[in-house]
């Protein structure tokens, strides 16, 4: 293969990849308050339980959070309005997440802080994951306008 061939890709790769870290910023720009708050006015409005993901996303055009809430042996999906704080939605799913959130010595707010403080931005995803019966937590965070994980 020709590197006359190869360079195009390869350019339109790169160029694909910074306008995706430009979408993020924009997107943030979009939200009025950081992910952890949005953990909390989640779990809320779910009741009780305990928030083991969160998630910045695009829905139908405007910027929302969506809080995964374990309750028991099923989860509590909350979609928050990013701009407002608007409860969007609120279902119960059947999900059983109640082994990671057994496992897990710390809550979303505090690995969203450990994150940030080796990885400073803006936090768009926190998950609890379990691995061998061993809880860990993985934060990406949009930091110098590019999306890392923590």
């Amino acid at each position: 293969m020709s590197t006359r061939c190869l360079a195009p890709g390869l350019l339109a790769l790169v160029l694909s990849g910074l306008a995706a870290q430009d979408a993020w910023t924009r997107r943030v720009a979009e939200t009025r308050f950081p992910l952890a708050e949005a953990a909390a006015k989640g779990l809320a409005a779910a009741g009780s339980g305990v928030v083991f993901h969160a998630e910045l996303e695009s829905e139908d055009g405007r910027m929302v959070y969506s809080i995964d809430v374990a309750q028991g042996a099923v989860t509590r999906n909350v979609v928050l309005d990013a701009a407002s704080g608007e409860v969007l939605e609120n279902v119960l799913e059947r999900e059983d997440h109640s082994a990671e959130v057994a496992a897990a010595q710390l809550e979303l707010a505090g690995a969203v802080a450990a994150a940030l403080s080796s990885l400073p931005g803006h936090a768009l995803e926190a998950e609890l994951g379990l691995q061998d019966g061993r809880a860990f937590w993985s934060v990406r965070v949009l930091s110098e306008g590019k999306v890392r994980t923590a």
